[in-house]
């Protein structure tokens, strides 16, 4: 940024003249102290500061004028401490203009590392290093106590001619540019940064401690709040950066948390309804809750987050403070509060959506509402597809469990249908059925497979169906209809071995061989599962040995098949658990857990979806200013905070 700002201030040196005041006798009306500065003529302010600097006739409120000068001209803004400030309200002010200065050179230095385009939007910055803003000619002094002199005379003793002045805003980018050109990898000046804020908002507040009730009054109470936020808003952003660091530790973490939440509580003790707005408020009260949540206090946490709905939040925000309140709610087992929350859910374009549909809808079903819960799962299955999001996954395992429980019909396949593209419809009914048989419904599950095998022209398909139907006949307890079933499995006919050349074969009939391995496979665990009763070591006996018959009779008749070693593998395993096997020994498969018989695709459980639980990240704006503008004739209860009404810019770094 180039600019050619002017500050034409220069002492002449020389002779004396008649006709012009001179310092010494110049007027120093105590009505045009700081409106010059809230009128935005800097040039006319900052001769008024150097004149009351030169006559003695300075206080500590032309220290307040001096650090308000450095801070519009890109001067570092001078330590508190060197200055011996007596005046309290004066301290508070002037360490409000320290704390401004710390944050410009966070920001602009943050945004020369990161080279974004812009830096400061929200925040007084975007309007002080426009170069419109002020007005820099120093013509407009108001007349009768000032005599500016022309350009081309100067006097001894005289007030100073305007002599033109570059300001520091671009030695300032240039030094900030410099150091992050040879900063260390490790972000040292960075922290630096941070760390100089903080201590400046600890010497903001510590200056309010000092004032008495009647100091100050409604100004100075939004001033310390916006502090108080401000400061919860930087530890928070730094924790953020923590948490993406996978190395960080966990309890600097939390003391971040910490420090910020002790912010926010003491923020919420002012009375602010009307000095702020109530979008400030609704952030300051998500960023509450997002911190109790953090710290492990659930309650406190859904009372701030429901105080931030109320006063009204944009939309990321309000999805993000609904579906924390959602997550909260469950895992306190307040089912019924949480089922209340599905009410309304997030547009699907938001990020919120699946996992917000997820859980809303497990809420309604531990509530016993299911009508409700297929009618939301219904809604986000339409024209959405499930299987590259872990939490559609989720739902729609969770609803294949609940249809298992009613019979294969006409509504069933309609929801079926409903949860997917339509062209997917056969692969649904068919996982509907692996979930009815791990749900002890085979009666579901071999009506879906026959429904199957009467739709599915492709002859490929087939086997697995029959697997179907074999594993339903086998939690049935029939045998006869699991022997036809396994048979329809490995048929070899007499019609395709002849046109299928023999060394093709054992590829022809990879997929049904696989089918048959997969089936005989998934019986073992469900056996190890019927316990050790005298009927259950029966009917285990019996089913091991109608496995050792099959695969036996299969690896007779076939020697090309692609699955022969699983199947070998598993007509050793059963053989050696039969009782009359000298080798038996049951806790082979005792000893494991069971596997269930739900295809991989649509098994999941809470710890698996913690992984992909969206980010609560509140959209914080950042605290407009920091400061106060003093005003002659306006008591300090009402000083404003700026000069002219905040506009949504960028200051370019």
């Amino acid at each position: 940024m180039t600019n050619h700002w002017s500050v034409r201030l220069l002492v002449a040196a020389a002779a004396l003249s008649t006709g012009c005041v001179t310092y010494s006798h110049a007027s120093l009306p105590q009505d045009a102290r700081f409106e010059l500065l809230y009128e935005r003529k800097l040039a006319a302010f900052e001769q008024r500061v150097a004149m009351e600097r030169h006559t003695a006739s300075g206080d500590d409120w032309t220290s307040v004028a001096e650090g308000w000068v450095a801070l519009i001209n890109c001067r570092k803004v001078a330590n508190p401490e060197d200055l011996g400030l007596q005046d309290p309200l004066a301290r508070v002010v002037y360490a409000g203009l320290v704390l401004e200065d710390a944050r410009r050179e966070r920001m602009l230095g943050q945004a020369l590392t990161a080279r974004t385009g812009t830096w400061g939007r929200d925040t007084i910055f975007a309007r002080l290093h426009h170069p419109d803003f002020f007005d820099r000619v120093a013509d407009h002094l108001p007349p009768g106590y000032i005599y500016w002199l022309p350009e081309d005379e100067s006097w001894v003793d005289e007030l100073p001619a305007p002599l033109a002045a570059d300001s520091g805003c671009d030695e300032l980018r240039k030094s900030l540019a410099e150091s992050v050109t040879a900063a260390p990898s490790d972000g040292v000046v960075a922290q630096d940064w941070v760390a100089l804020e903080i201590s400046a908002v600890e010497a903001v507040l510590a200056a309010g401690r000092a004032l008495s009730d009647d100091q100050g009054g409604e100004s100075l109470t939004r001033l310390l709040w916006h502090t108080r936020v401000h400061g919860a808003q930087l530890l928070w952003s730094e924790a953020r950066k923590l948490e993406r660091d996978d190395g960080a530790d966990p309890e600097k973490i939390a003391a971040l948390h910490r420090e910020a939440l002790a912010h926010l509580e003491a923020a919420s003790r002012y009375e602010v309804v009307e000095l702020v707005d109530s979008g400030e408020r609704s952030r300051m009260e998500l960023l509450h809750g997002v911190l109790l949540a953090k710290l492990e206090r659930p309650s406190d946490a859904l009372g701030h987050l429901a105080r931030a709905e109320a006063l009204g939040l944009s939309d990321d925000n309000h999805w993000g403070s609904r579906y924390l309140r959602l997550r909260l709610l469950m895992n306190a087992a307040l089912w019924e509060d949480a089922a209340a929350l599905t009410e309304k859910v997030p547009p699907q374009t938001s990020r919120f959506f699946s996992p917000y549909a997820y859980y809303g809808a497990l809420s309604l079903r531990r509530v016993g509402l299911e009508d409700r819960f297929l009618a939301l799962a219904m809604a986000a299955f339409r024209d959405r597809p499930y299987e590259a999001d872990p939490f559609m996954r989720g739902l729609y395992a969770e609803v294949l469990q609940t249809i298992a429980d009613y019979p294969f019909e006409a509504r069933t396949i309609e929801l079926l249908e409903e949860m997917g593209p339509r062209n997917k419809t056969f692969g649904r009914v068919e996982e509907f059925a692996a979930v009815s048989l791990d749900r002890g419904r085979p009666e579901n599950a071999a009506a879906a497979a026959r429904w199957l095998l009467a739709r599915q022209t492709d002859a490929r398909e087939h086997p697995r169906f029959y697997a179907l139907l074999a594993l339903s006949a086998f939690l049935d307890d029939n045998e006869r209809v699991f022997v036809e079933n396994v048979a329809k499995i490995t048929a070899r006919p007499d019609k395709l071995l002849d046109v299928v050349p023999q060394h093709r074969r054992s590829s022809f009939f990879a997929h049904a061989d696989a089918e048959l391995a997969r089936a005989l496979r998934l019986m073992l665990p469900v056996m190890a599962e019927w316990g050790e009763t005298p009927r259950a070591r029966v009917r285990r006996q019996k089913w091991l040995r109608i496995i050792v018959a099959q695969t036996q009779g299969f690896l007779r008749e076939t020697n090309e098949s692609l699955a022969r070693p699983a199947l070998v593998e598993l007509y050793r395993l059963a053989s050696a658990m039969l009782d009359d096997h000298p080798r038996g020994y049951a806790e082979r498969v005792g000893a494991t857990d069971a596997a269930p018989l739900v295809l991989g695709t649509v098994q999941l459980n809470a710890r698996q979806l913690a992984q992909f639980e969206p980010p609560i990240e509140p959209t914080l704006s950042p605290v407009f200013s920091l400061a106060l503008v003093p005003r002659d004739e306006v008591q300090p209860a009402n000083w404003p905070s700026f000069f002219t009404e905040p506009e949504s810019a960028g200051a370019r770094p």
